[in-house]
């Protein structure tokens, strides 16, 4: 009876919280008063951005100019790979989505109001600084470069073509520094070969995901609990588990770095994700950037996926209280070190707390959410889908938030004609693209042949030079004028 009072005297003080800061809301903005984060975190006071948080790329004599990394991107498609034809849909698929496909105006995305910022309002804190757990010797000696910026993901029991989508196409857009991967420690030879040679810092993890009940062996992604490290307190599911070692990665870095998280299998990248990467302060070491899925159709009222982890977690009364906000990918965020430390341990305090996983959800997409909108998260702040670093595009063919949906090539317009996905501005291509697989039949091209790398990786580590497309046509580089030097 204890245990439930408390939990209801939580549940409540949180909704609380959440009506105190939905009340009246300031003006606009995606910077803190020096004195309010100063007070929040005890950094340093940052100064305001100079004109847009996220630039997207540079205006040379008032004229739009690519990237660098888009701009020195080489030959796309290099083997000139014919576009495939969209495959017809599937009269059931048709029927699905008969009330919104290809229907109404296609908009891409709007401004958010400043009732759905909640760093407006949000209560100063002290930073979150749970300690780490220990972790397993990386698969091979690639060191951490402390003042680099990270690439973080789990990545276990995946193929070699998917370690080559996602890796292959970040060191071809010329990203320079640290991947941290977790991977299973009986990692197949040529994935194994490979992901040496492109210097990724591998942690083998090992799951014991038995049913505690029966003894029966789960699906390591499907269950609830899983044991993994003989620290642990409690078991977990393996979308919670990540977040223990993402914690424990970031801890090995300098308050100088950015660290981005993201899902693996359905990542690609497109330019370097860090060339025009602006957290909204510069100088402040205490920052974190959410991702927004696509905002202002997909929210939690008309997603029943996610306003199920919050109503299943956090009661039905607050629930309510969220219908129309927008839903936050759990999968892709961005962090300094420090913002880093903070989100995370505030994440895992919420899961010793809320239990979700013992609820029956093993999402932590549901975490993600609650702790931005009740003003947990007082630093964070959001880039709307399109707008931003990482586009997210798998809402583009969401069947329940009611928005027009559609091919992204001949509905939404965003596909370019040499096969790349592009911003909203129809110019700048999407540095990171997330959830491609929503739209395979589209984007497997893209992905697999104008992305292909055509040219050579030479390890900084001594593992040789390698083609980052190595499963396609042998990993031994051959010297010759068809082969660029990559960074």
């Amino acid at each position: 009876m204890e245990k439930k009072a408390a939990a209801a005297a939580a549940a409540a003080q949180a909704v609380q919280m959440y009506k105190r800061s939905a009340g009246q809301m300031p003006q606009a903005s995606v910077w803190k008063p020096a004195s309010a984060v100063g007070k929040a975190m005890g950094t340093a006071a940052p100064q305001p951005p100079p004109g847009s948080a996220l630039p997207q790329a540079s205006l040379v004599g008032g004229t739009w100019a690519p990237p660098p990394s888009q701009a020195n991107f080489g030959a796309s498609n290099p083997r000139k790979k014919p576009r495939p034809p969209l495959k017809p849909q599937s009269e059931g698929f048709l029927r699905a989505r008969k009330a919104t496909w290809e229907r109404g105006e296609v908009q891409l995305t709007a401004p958010m109001p400043d009732k759905y910022k909640p760093e407006l309002t949000a209560k100063p804190r002290p930073m979150g600084q749970r300690p780490p757990y220990s972790l397993n010797e990386p698969l091979w000696p690639t060191p951490h470069n402390p003042s680099a910026d990270a690439i973080l993901a789990l990545a276990v029991n995946y193929r070699i073509i998917d370690y080559v989508r996602f890796v292959g196409s970040l060191r071809r857009t010329g990203y320079t520094g640290d991947i941290v991967l977790a991977v299973s420690a009986k990692m197949d030879g040529d994935s194994r070969r490979f992901l040496q040679a492109m210097d990724v810092i591998a942690y083998p993890v090992n799951f014991n995901c038995s049913n505690a009940k029966t003894g029966k062996k789960e699906s390591v992604k499907q269950s609830l609990e899983c044991d993994w490290h003989v620290q642990q307190d409690v078991p977990l599911p393996l979308a919670i588990i990540r977040h223990e070692l993402y914690l424990s990665w970031a801890w090995l870095y300098s308050k100088q770095s950015r660290l981005l998280i993201l899902d693996f299998r359905d990542t690609f990248f497109q330019r370097d994700p860090f060339e025009s990467l602006s957290l909204g302060r510069p100088g402040d070491p205490m920052q974190q950037l959410l991702v927004l899925e696509h905002w202002p159709y997909k929210r939690m009222s008309n997603c029943p996926w996610n306003s199920g982890w919050i109503r299943s977690c956090w009661r039905e009364d607050f629930n309510k209280l969220m219908t129309n906000h927008p839903v936050l990918c759990s999968g892709s965020y961005f962090a300094t070190r420090d913002g880093m430390i903070d989100m995370e341990t505030e994440l895992l305090n919420e899961v010793r707390s809320a239990k979700c996983h013992r609820k029956g959800v093993p999402s932590d997409q549901g975490y993600v959410n609650y702790l931005y909108w009740v003003g947990r998260l007082p630093l964070a702040t959001a880039e709307i889908r399109g707008d931003g670093i990482v586009n997210t595009v798998g809402a583009l063919m969401g069947k329940n938030h009611g928005g027009s949906i559609g091919p992204l090539s001949t509905w939404f317009k965003i596909i370019d004609s040499e096969g790349f996905v592009m911003d909203n501005d129809n110019k700048t291509r999407s540095a990171v693209v997330h959830q491609w697989d929503r739209f395979f039949d589209e984007l497997y091209w893209t992905v697999d042949a104008v992305l292909e790398c055509d040219g050579c990786y030479t390890s900084k580590h001594g593992h040789g030079t390698y083609s980052c497309a190595c499963f396609k046509h042998g990993c031994k580089c051959k010297e010759g004028p068809k082969e660029r030097q990559l960074q």
